[in-house]
């Protein structure tokens, strides 16, 4: 809908930019990593003789080990940028604020139409809407985002899916349309549509970041 001239370029851009960056904090994550598990060998030799590196037990168990927190995206923040981190964490806030709020506004929107088409029904939008945050609210009391990871690979499962499906019903429209009609269609494709470029580069940028 942006139009073949800019649309590919915003995409390899965004796709770039999200391998890059999503690389180099995966460096940070194994540096730190590293670092926490030696000071806790460290920690754990000195516990084992105190006495012969000049310390008690109890001052040793008084400190704090270095895997004690979580390597998140906000602790990573924390360790590189000190009090500055404010701003990361506000950043993380913000995008997770939005995100889920689009998935309000589209995921009830989807589900009335597919209940409609496929059973006729019409449930009203807000039923779908508050299941939803029935269901979402004591996820998010979960501090581990391990104990996602069934619910995660449900969701990379389904988005195959879909992604499959769009690609098969594609290439079925495709298929059923005579090659000349295909190719008029994609001759007069825009270079750029004024009117839906923004949104494009708007959801792409995001997805990235």
């Amino acid at each position: 809908m942006a139009g073949y001239a800019l649309a590919i370029p915003i995409m390899i851009l965004a796709t770039a930019s999200y391998i890059y960056s999503a690389n180099r904090l995966l460096q940070c994550w194994k540096v730190e990593k590293e670092r926490s598990t030696k000071i806790d060998e460290i920690r754990a030799l000195l516990l084992e003789s105190p006495k012969q590196y000049g310390a008690t037990g109890d001052h040793l168990e008084s400190q704090p080990s270095g895997s004690g927190r979580l390597l998140t995206y906000p602790e990573l923040a924390r360790r590189a940028f000190g009090k500055g981190a404010i701003f990361v964490q506000l950043g993380i806030a913000l995008m997770q604020f939005g995100v889920c709020l689009t998935y309000l506004i589209f995921v009830p929107q989807n589900l009335y139409e597919a209940t409609h088409a496929l059973f006729g029904w019409d449930v009203y939008k807000t039923v779908f809407l508050v299941a939803m945050v029935m269901i979402e609210v004591p996820l998010s009391w979960i501090r581990d985002i391990r104990r996602l990871t069934p619910f995660n690979v449900m969701a990379t499962l389904l988005i195959a899916y879909g992604l499959f499906s769009c690609l098969v019903l594609a290439f079925w429209q495709i298929a059923k349309e005579s090659e000349s009609t295909y190719l008029d269609r994609l001759a007069t494709l825009p270079a750029t549509n004024s009117d839906t470029w923004i949104l494009f580069i708007g959801t792409a940028v995001s997805i990235s970041c």
